[in-house]
């Protein structure tokens, strides 16, 4: 496969999230690489107030394809849960983060180096030559599954940041789902 085909067989991807946000009244833009700096990117702002705790950015977009490498296509759901974690709180975020990336199938939370940043990542491999239609539907998969662990443990951990709860607070009740 060419590899502007792949180019479009992607955005056609990323402009199909915006459309189906925008469909849903969900925020959603389209934003091109020039300004992205990585790839073009789907930017969604997710809101939950159930399940979430505040307002979580959704990035989704393709990593670049190397000449070298037209065997594979990497779909990343990148999810902002914060980007100014409060230094007080950071190290039971760290702890938490740790316990909760060890159980889950796939995925993980990640801290930024300068502790500041915490979201989670989900990547997604996928044939270059995957027909765009099971490109869509392995992409909403991803989106979902990406989605569910945040709505799952987001709360949790912006409950930990915000010194809502302490560590001691999250093993007593999360310890055994964790193993811990």
């Amino acid at each position: 496969m060419e590899k502007m085909e792949c180019k479009e067989r992607q955005n056609e991807v990323l402009n199909m999230i915006v459309e189906e946000c925008e469909k849903n009244k969900i925020v959603a833009v389209k934003v091109p690489e020039e300004e992205a700096g990585i790839a073009d990117m789907a930017v969604v702002r997710h809101k939950d107030k159930e399940r979430l705790s505040g307002e979580v950015l959704g990035e989704y977009y393709f990593l670049p394809v190397p000449e070298s490498e037209k065997v594979f296509q990497y779909f990343v759901c990148s999810l902002t849960i914060s980007d100014d974690l409060d230094s007080k709180f950071v190290q039971a975020v760290q702890q938490a983060v740790s316990k909760i990336n060890f159980t889950l199938s796939s995925g993980a939370f990640l801290m930024s180096p300068d502790q500041k940043l915490l979201c989670f990542r989900y990547v997604l491999v996928m044939p270059v030559e995957q027909e765009v239609s099971c490109m869509k539907l392995g992409v909403r998969a991803a989106m979902v599954n990406a989605l569910r662990s945040v709505m799952k443990w987001g709360r949790v951990l912006g409950d930990l940041e915000s010194g809502k709860m302490d560590e001691r607070e999250f093993l007593r009740q999360f310890g055994s789902q964790l193993g811990c």
